[in-house]
């Protein structure tokens, strides 16, 4: 996660935020970009970066969003990695890429 704007209190500042990630090219050029588990594990895992960076509610920017101990840094990050494979939230995200069918169970 990288921050534009730190929130504030003080400052009257709402956060802005965003999340890059290194994902592969499709393997057809017209073909949808598939992501492996590990990908959707880390994206929801850097989703909860930018999640901490947003939902903070602070007065000082200096310690707003990420701006935190190492420990509670990953904590909000490392709870959202776990709900990627949490079946009902599974079950809202993976389709088969050509038939849109559910995953199997």
């Amino acid at each position: 996660m990288t921050v534009y704007v730190k929130q504030s209190n003080l400052r009257q500042q709402r956060p802005v935020v965003y999340n890059v990630l290194n994902i592969a090219k499709p393997a057809e050029c017209d073909g949808p970009t598939l992501l492996s588990a590990r990908e959707v594990i880390t994206l929801f895992h850097e989703f909860g970066h930018a999640l901490h960076g947003m939902l903070s509610n602070v007065t000082y920017p200096s310690i707003a969003g990420t701006s935190v101990c190492r420990d509670f840094l990953e904590f909000p990050s490392q709870i959202n990695e776990k709900w990627a494979t949490h079946d009902p939230v599974l079950r809202n995200y993976t389709l088969h890429y050509k038939t849109a069918e559910p995953m199997p169970e």
